[in-house]
């Protein structure tokens, strides 16, 4: 009787991760709302938030161009990611965390919307952080 071996065959690499082009979708997803988020800001003279429990009253101008700038940013994070560069995993898990913490500012407003929107800011976070090394540079 003879025994052959099993051979172990490399587990090739891949150009791109699920995870990664996950959080890089969803980061042109939340660029493209913040960028409607600035335009909406711009478009008006003050953007009022009315609850029962409170008032919230931003400067509308000043808000709209930080949200949208913070767009354009994300944009280009978001091919970045997509490209595998090292700085847009970095810059990307630090724009899902400050997207994350705005997002607390609208929580006694919209608190589905809000909370539903930090989730997916984490798992953004999550798969840049765990699998963002899985993309090849290009």
């Amino acid at each position: 009787m003879t025994s052959t071996e099993p051979t172990i065959e490399p587990i090739p690499a891949h150009d791109t991760s699920g995870w990664v082009v996950f959080a890089a979708t969803v980061t042109f997803f939340l660029a493209a709302a913040n960028l409607l988020y600035g335009i909406t800001l711009l478009a008006g003279d003050d953007w009022i938030v009315i609850t029962p429990e409170q008032l919230v009253r931003f400067n509308s101008t000043a808000v709209g161009t930080i949200y949208l700038l913070f767009g354009v940013f994300q944009l280009v994070v978001g091919f970045a990611i997509l490209r595998g560069a090292f700085w847009s995993r970095l810059v990307g898990i630090a724009g899902a965390g400050l997207n994350a913490l705005a997002q607390m500012a609208f929580l006694s407003a919209y608190p589905t919307w809000s909370l539903i929107i930090m989730v997916v800011d984490l798992l953004v976070i999550y798969a840049l952080a765990v699998h963002g090394d899985e993309v090849t540079a290009r």
